[in-house]
């Protein structure tokens, strides 16, 4: 399961929305080109791990934006121990999106990409455990890296 860390509020903070950040993301997330039909949007597990490596990096840097209301760790710096997808929405997903108003998917492919596999998972567990998961999947099932999965 997920640890709570320890995050600490610094008194200036990074935003999501933030021009800086928008601009980092893009630079990291290139628009690629659209793919036209929704279903064909899956994601490879190399591609996900490039998304995942990306808040391993920066994590450190951002915070819980949810309100306590909603989150245990609300306002903390965050941590790999607990990062979840509602975090990685927040700080990677939809500012990645947000210029070219594109699936986070169009900024990894560059081809359409039909999934194989259906994945249905809470948005709330760490990623890392996630990762974890579908890497087991991966290994079991003896597929590969670019197999494509639809992840909810």
């Amino acid at each position: 399961g997920c640890a709570i860390g320890k995050g600490e509020s610094s008194a200036v903070r990074q935003s999501p929305q933030g021009s800086s950040h928008t601009a980092w993301l893009k630079g990291i997330f290139p628009f690629q080109g659209f793919i036209d039909k929704t279903e064909e949007r899956g994601i490879t597990l190399h591609q996900l791990r490039r998304v995942v490596q990306v808040a391993r990096d920066k994590c450190g840097q951002w915070h819980d934006t949810a309100p306590p209301a909603y989150s245990k760790t609300s306002g903390k710096t965050l941590s790999m121990d607990f990062v979840n997808l509602y975090h990685i929405n927040n700080w990677i997903i939809m500012p990645a999106t947000l210029v070219d108003k594109c699936a986070m998917v169009e900024l990894l492919a560059q081809v359409a990409q039909p999934p194989r596999w259906f994945v249905s998972h809470w948005w709330g567990e760490c990623v890392e455990d996630f990762l974890i998961c579908l890497e087991a999947h991966v290994h079991v099932r003896s597929l590969g890296v670019e197999t494509v999965f639809w992840v909810c």
